[in-house]
């Protein structure tokens, strides 16, 4: 039985003009969304400086795996992101799920086999080499490095609205440090962090809604 708690996907393009456009999105996601989305996928950026990303808007997490083609059909696209939305925090999960999906639309160039992995996973909880099954919700980000966690909240997780840097990182940090204060095995979690970051990403949220 399927435990996603998947609501949309969506790919947003950056042309050969450095234009960024929200193509492709199922079921849809509403304007602010987008707005919010199209501002942490790092695709207005010179460089991506990660090519997976997570944060929170309002009660929602955004996954965002960002990257560029290499010898695909999409050959009027610089870069593109694939992004996830869930009303949950499993960064190790939707980041496999956004990572894959987007591989299967570098090479494929048709966002029909896009949405055919994504209702996969919403009816059977598996497709392809993905599988809900070996994601246990309980132990999300149980054993990650501190230090990645440091750095996606450091360049790219909290953007503001209004593209200010400044809060939301001060929130992230604070987050990674509580939880490396917290931890027994030098550089990794020992407890789940969601608590933490939920509470970080809820009062980063909170100041820019």
């Amino acid at each position: 039985m399927t435990t996603t708690t998947l609501e949309s996907v969506c790919i947003l393009e950056k042309d050969s003009t450095g234009d960024v456009l929200t193509t492709w999105a199922f079921p849809g996601v509403s304007a602010t969304l987008e707005e919010v989305i199209t501002l942490r996928s790092q695709l207005s950026s010179s460089v991506i400086e990660l090519d997976f990303t997570f944060s929170k808007f309002k009660d929602q997490w955004v996954y965002i795996y960002t990257n560029v083609p290499q010898g695909s059909p999409l050959s009027a696209v610089s870069a593109f992101s694939l992004c996830l939305v869930s009303k949950h925090f499993h960064p190790e999960k939707y980041g496999s799920l956004a990572k894959l999906l987007w591989s299967v639309y570098a090479q494929t160039g048709t966002p029909v086999k896009v949405q055919e992995g994504f209702l996969s996973v919403l009816v059977r909880g598996a497709y392809g080499e993905f599988s809900e099954s070996q994601y246990n919700p309980r132990q999300a980000w149980l054993a990650s490095p501190v230090s990645a966690l440091v750095e996606t909240f450091r360049r790219a997780s909290y953007v503001a609205m209004d593209g200010s840097y400044a809060q939301e990182t001060h929130c992230g940090l604070q987050s990674a440090a509580r939880a490396t204060a917290d931890g027994r095995k030098g550089d990794s979690f020992v407890g789940s962090a969601s608590p933490v970051l939920g509470y970080a990403a809820t009062i980063c949220n909170s100041e820019h809604r």
